[in-house]
């Protein structure tokens, strides 16, 4: 099948969601992208694709740093709401009780129950399309010993991380764990 229809093409999925952090005085939020590479190993940048209407957007950029928080599937529900949320109207790490993790070089924390989290300072920024592209350098990487092999990579067999298709729809390394959730979060009011 061949469309000329290019509103939405999700074959490029599956990709693994970060949560991006950012600070802006005393206000930090985290943000799902699922756009995310690392670009090279030396120097150590990492990019991730963000629309300026996001509210992290702004952050980044007034601030020039930015945390990549990697959760495992059984955080679904704060790797999903914080990516249908808006930092604008809502206090994040509040609402959906993220605990913080202390940083190493930046000012930025990151998400204590990450198997991996970098520290990025911000290197570049290019538009592409509807979305900016920031490049970080990573100056700290956070990780959970347990999870990684003797070679430094991830042990699927304790790990399972968390992978967006599209669509609001996630899958794991266990194809048992897809779960489709919904479009729009329903906000407990505090």
């Amino acid at each position: 099948m061949i469309t000329k229809d290019i509103s939405k093409f999700y074959q490029f999925y599956p990709c693994n969601v970060t949560l991006v952090g950012a600070r802006k005085g005393n206000r930090v939020n985290f943000m799902a992208a699922a756009w995310n590479v690392g670009l090279s190993f030396n120097p150590p940048p990492f990019g991730v694709s963000i629309s300026p209407k996001r509210f992290t957007h702004d952050m980044i950029v007034k601030s020039g740093e930015f945390t990549c928080n990697f959760l495992p599937i059984e955080n679904i529900d704060i790797i999903h709401g914080t990516g249908r949320t808006s930092g604008r109207d809502y206090d994040k790490v509040e609402l959906f009780s993220i605990p913080l993790e202390k940083p190493q070089v930046i000012d930025c924390p990151t998400i204590e129950s990450a198997y991996a989290a970098y520290e990025c300072r911000l290197v570049h920024q290019y538009p592409v399309g509807d979305h900016n592209f920031f490049v970080g350098k990573v100056v700290a990487v956070h990780y959970n010993n347990e999870v990684i092999t003797q070679k430094g990579l991830l042990n699927t067999e304790k790990i399972n991380f968390a992978m967006y298709l599209g669509s609001n729809t996630y899958i794991s390394t266990d194809p048992g764990t897809m779960r489709l959730l919904p479009a729009e979060i329903e906000v407990p009011v505090r």
